[in-house]
């Protein structure tokens, strides 16, 4: 029997921990002129939801994306203006979680920002914290490999994230998501905190001995 419930546990465990997508955003349908865009999340992980800092602004119509404008010329003056988008991350009660990635589709005008950068709350927000810094790739899909990043791993949160977009030739041009599929994919795993992974090992216990012990 004890081979037998160690078994279900080493099951229950890596099933719980399994590499899963977190919360996505996908922008087909929106008008383009929404303030806040709400994530679908992963069971385990609370809700999450895309908005703007305060330097940009969001009023320019372009269908089927989340943008803004207001962007400047240099990542310093992104930082100082707070141009940038922004989602927080926090696991339900009783779960953490882990990030490995999170892939953008980045869209912008000409005039937009053709540079984009990362950054967290748990690892700052000074311009020496970036934690990946995309320069001059104007639009396209890039991906942020943040499995490596130990202030991301094994967490309850909350846990901020912003995007600054910057290298824009004109404050009018426009920077978003907007892209085939998902726009925003944060992938990570998702596990019950140890006092639920203990309940779980309570009912795999009493499972066991009733099957031991029929009636």
């Amino acid at each position: 029997m004890k081979r037998w419930l160690v078994g279900w546990m080493i099951v229950l465990i890596a099933a719980s921990a399994s590499a899963a997508t977190l919360v996505t955003w996908d922008f087909a349908g929106y008008a383009g002129t929404e303030a806040t865009a709400p994530g679908t999340e992963l069971t385990g992980m609370a809700d999450s939801t895309l908005s703007h800092g305060p330097g940009l602004q969001y009023s320019v119509s372009n269908p089927d994306s989340f943008n803004g404008t207001g962007f400047l010329a240099t990542l310093a003056q992104a930082l100082a203006a707070n141009d940038y988008f922004t989602f927080s991350l926090e696991a339900s009660p009783t779960y953490s979680f882990s990030v490995d990635s999170i892939v953008f589709n980045f869209d912008s005008s000409p005039s937009g920002p053709q540079s984009w950068a990362l950054f967290s709350s748990a690892t700052g927000f000074n311009e020496g914290d970036v934690l990946n810094n995309w320069v001059s790739v104007g639009a396209g899909t890039q991906t942020a490999t943040l499995s490596g990043v130990a202030e991301l791993q094994d967490i309850a949160g909350p846990v901020e994230f912003r995007i600054y977009g910057y290298e824009a030739s004109l404050a009018s041009g426009t920077g978003s998501f907007e892209g085939s599929g998902n726009d925003i994919t944060v992938n990570g795993a998702v596990v019950p905190e140890p006092a639920t992974m203990g309940l779980l090992g309570l009912g795999a216990l009493a499972l066991a001995l009733r099957r031991r012990n029929p009636k």
